[in-house]
């Protein structure tokens, strides 16, 4: 009986093996073929994965998916992965193309909460999350999404958020397609054209609340703010490849056995307080010969880094340096390359790097013994929970006892806390204590390191040593001008900390009026002089502010500037009926300043203080120096108007005018190298009306120097633009402007064309040039006459022409003839380093 019923049982046994397996093969690549069966077991590569709620299946190439673990559609996959409401999902991914936004879609993503906000493909919560390819070659795998700015999005487009704790990333591609070609060689069906040549801002992946992020064997691909899952705490990339051009790499990251390809000057915007960390990686250059690897100044650490020039221009001399700005942050080097030989790079401010070859904090970043390295990923990555995620730390160890250094729980930065240090002139103490902070910013025992730090510093401050290892900084400034300097430590170890002092200029008490001040007429100035006199001083550098007072009872500014020159004011025929004051700030070229005096004239401006003066108003020409540049709203004739208005045509983009900061005069930024008037917020504009009745003929001449300087001009192409305004009229916003626009066709490139303004509404009425002239300095000239709009514009720096775009500008149309006789300028784009700074402006009337 007992034999008859194990009879039975195998029977039943083989008779359920030998019952068809449900299996599907995914053959996109036929060298590693991927096997579903029974919609519940995954073998690739000989390893078996059983699905279940925390492992989940996606394969693009099934016509269907039964399972509540397998999907066809990568959305469907990613609604799952946040539904699992588990701590830990893993999500493998087969051969195909996944689409995380529809591209065939023509309607354009935005943050629908905040116009001003990043539109997400998708949005992924999970506290840890494996995203895993399953493919020997990552460029099997690929997410893709083809939007940027402009480009299909309001907003700088990202095809993922990933809101969690962990995220890990392997044998994937990743790919915003927007200014990329998408190639499948496997199923070149798949393949897709890019949207368009001009580069716009096209991001992959934004973490939140992310503690570590690790990603090997994968690709990510895009151009302008590339973003490889950027905003991790901790973030390791191995055996990765990535290409982008400016502002697109992750800032703390370790970048281990990867290879880049850099097509513009600046990858990082910039990094965190203990900077991004290259080991063992290749760089290709396409770019020119300066090369610059943050546009912010932040630390950046290259070890046994090699760059490879794939030189568009020749093989002249590559200038690679930290970053273009002065700096008070401290990159380290060691075992750099350019195209096979040794290089230091920034070798000509040797002050912003250490060379770690021969330094004991080599062992933070790479561990050498007996002719073997290993690169210490363990004590960067440790933090304050030991990740290592490669499993080097027993190595590591083996290695800290073999040779008796510590190897483990190396701080990477002697950090000050403040940056920048202001001082008064004399006795003041400001104490600095060395802070040493590991990589990824986690504070450590500083204590160990006591010892061996040598100190410099300006001749404006004294150091005195404490015996915990700070030092306190006396300033003494003798001479009356502030003095700015840098007080460093260098460490034996390997460390510099560093940070910027200003201390402000020894100045003697303000002086006083011995003579109080009045403004009188006088004839050989033919204008109104204020005269005064003070306590002996050295020079007399006080400062006068030029007002008048008009029958409104509304105060316009007028002139202002320092003593001698400015004591003098012509009047003008704008005056004439008007009360003129100014406002005297006593003060000597070695003094503080004292208290302002308001003094005003004791007549009303009438003909006999205009002798000299034009009736009507014939020319103009000013650099904006002596010119008060405040908040001036009103119009009028003789009167500067200063403020912000968002003109009816940027309706669709949802940003406010502040009128009262319109504009300040100083210097911009990267591409302006001079001094002018300079936009401080969206929607700055001023206006000029000149005092005279009617205008025939009109010419307004400027000088720009735009902030960009590759002659995009602007920070994207939102409906941003600068109007250059001629014969018009403030009141109604009528009269004619050559416009200066970015648009989504050109990425170093902006788009000239002439425009009529009637009642605000614009209409183009000649056609529009792309030219790449708007580069500092660009000189742009305009003028209306005989019935003939005509402008021109033209740089001095180098300029390329290409298909579609002209070295230079010159336009021309017919217009109707109108009195006015207002120029101006109105600056849609964004601030900063989108501004443009105006140097110099002239203008004639007839």
């Amino acid at each position: 009986m007992e034999r008859i019923k194990f009879l039975i049982f195998m029977i039943g046994v083989m008779a359920t093996l030998c019952q068809p397996v449900e299996a599907s093969v995914n053959a996109v690549d036929p060298l590693n073929r991927v096997e579903l069966r029974d919609d519940s077991t995954v073998i690739f590569q000989g390893n078996r994965y059983g699905l279940n709620r925390s492992v989940l299946y996606l394969d693009g190439s099934l016509e269907d998916a039964s399972s509540p673990f397998v999907f066809n559609d990568v959305k469907e996959a990613l609604q799952a992965v946040q539904a699992a409401s588990c701590g830990e999902v893993t999500l493998l991914v087969a051969p195909w193309v996944y689409w995380l936004d529809d591209p065939d879609d023509p309607g354009i993503r935005r943050d629908a909460s905040n116009s001003n906000g990043v539109p997400y493909g998708v949005e992924v919560k999970c506290d840890t999350l494996k995203i895993i390819g399953l493919a020997a070659d990552p460029a099997n795998v690929v997410f893709a999404v083809n939007r940027g700015q402009t480009q299909g999005a309001l907003g700088n487009f990202t095809m993922m958020h990933f809101i969690g704790a962990s995220l890990e990333l392997e044998n994937m591609t990743f790919g915003n397609y927007c200014n990329v070609d998408l190639e499948y060689p496997l199923r070149p069906e798949l393949n897709r054209t890019k949207r368009r040549d001009a580069i716009v801002q096209a991001q992959i992946g934004i973490c939140g609340g992310t503690d570590r992020l690790f990603a090997r064997n994968c690709r990510f691909i895009s151009r302008l703010n590339m973003c490889p899952f950027v905003g991790a705490r901790r973030s390791l990339f191995k055996d990765c490849y990535m290409e982008c051009t400016d502002d697109a790499l992750a800032g703390s990251a370790v970048y281990l056995d990867c290879r880049f390809t850099w097509f513009s000057t600046k990858p990082f915007y910039g990094t965190a307080k203990t900077g991004a960390v290259f080991l063992n990686c290749d760089i290709d250059l396409r770019n020119s010969t300066s090369q610059y690897i943050t546009k912010v100044p932040g630390m950046v650490t290259m070890i046994d880094t090699r760059f490879h020039r794939v030189d568009r221009h020749g093989r002249s001399r590559l200038a690679l340096q930290w970053t273009r700005d002065a700096s008070h942050h401290t990159c380290y080097q060691s075992g750099v390359t350019v195209d096979g030989k040794s290089y230091f790079i920034d070798a000509e401010r040797p002050q912003l790097s250490v060379d770690l070859t021969d330094k004991p904090l080599l062992d933070a970043y790479k561990v050498v013994h007996e002719g073997k390295v290993v690169y210490n990923t363990p004590n960067l990555l440790a933090g304050d929970d030991g990740w290592d995620p490669l499993g080097v730390r027993p190595e590591i160890k083996r290695l800290q006892k073999l040779t008796g250094r510590k190897l483990l729980g190396i701080p990477v930065m002697a950090d000050f806390g403040a940056k920048g240090l202001a001082m008064e002139a004399s006795g003041d103490r400001i104490v600095l204590s060395p802070v040493y902070r590991l990589w990824g910013d986690y504070s450590c025992d500083g204590s160990v390191f006591q010892g061996g730090a040598k100190w410099t510093f300006p001749d404006c401050v004294k150091l005195y040593a404490g015996s915990d290892g700070s030092v306190s900084c006396v300033s003494g400034n003798v001479i009356p001008k502030k003095i700015t300097g840098e007080v460093a430590m260098t460490h034996d170890f390997g460390w510099q900390g560093k940070a910027s002092v200003t201390v402000a200029p020894y100045l003697l008490a303000a002086p006083r009026f011995v003579t109080e001040p009045s403004i009188k007429y006088d004839k050989k100035e033919r204008g109104l002089k204020v005269d005064y006199s003070l306590a002996p001083i050295n020079y007399d550098d006080s400062f006068i502010a030029w007002s008048r007072r008009d029958a409104d009872g509304d105060t316009i500014r007028v002139k202002h500037g320092r003593a001698p020159k400015a004591a003098v004011y012509h009047p003008v025929y704008a005056d004439k009926g008007c009360r003129v004051f100014a406002i005297v700030t006593p003060k000597g070229d070695d003094t503080k300043p004292g208290e302002r005096v308001v003094v005003e004239f004791g007549e009303v401006i009438g003909g006999g203080h205009l002798r000299g003066a034009e009736k009507t108003q014939r020319s103009l020409t000013t650099d904006f120096s002596d010119l008060p540049v405040h908040y001036q709203p009103k119009f009028g004739k003789g009167i500067w108007t200063f403020d912000a208005y968002k003109p009816l045509d940027t309706a669709e983009h949802d940003w406010t005018a502040q009128p009262e900061r319109g504009w300040y005069y100083g210097n911009g930024t990267d591409g302006a190298k001079g001094t002018g008037i300079v936009q401080m917020t969206k929607g700055a504009r001023m206006f000029y009306e000149p005092y005279r009745d009617k205008c025939r003929d009109m010419s307004v001449s400027i000088t720009v120097e735009p902030c960009k300087p590759a002659g995009q001009g602007f920070g994207s192409a939102t409906g941003q633009y600068m109007d250059v305004y001629i014969k018009f009229d403030p009141s109604t916003l009528s009269g004619y402007a050559l416009r200066i626009e970015r648009t989504p066709d050109h990425d170093r490139a902006v788009v000239f064309s002439l425009v009529r303004y009637d009642n605000g509404v614009v209409t183009p009425i000649s056609d529009a040039v792309a030219s790449s002239c708007y580069r500092t300095e660009c000189n742009i000239n305009l003028a209306i006459k005989g019935g003939v709009f005509t402008a021109t514009a033209s740089s001095t720096a180098p300029v390329e022409s290409r298909a579609g775009v002209m070295e230079s500008v010159a336009l021309s149309a017919s217009v109707e003839p109108n009195d006015y006789s207002a120029l101006g300028i109105q600056h849609t784009g964004s601030t900063g380093a989108s501004a443009s700074l105006i140097s110099n402006l002239s203008a004639e009337w007839k």
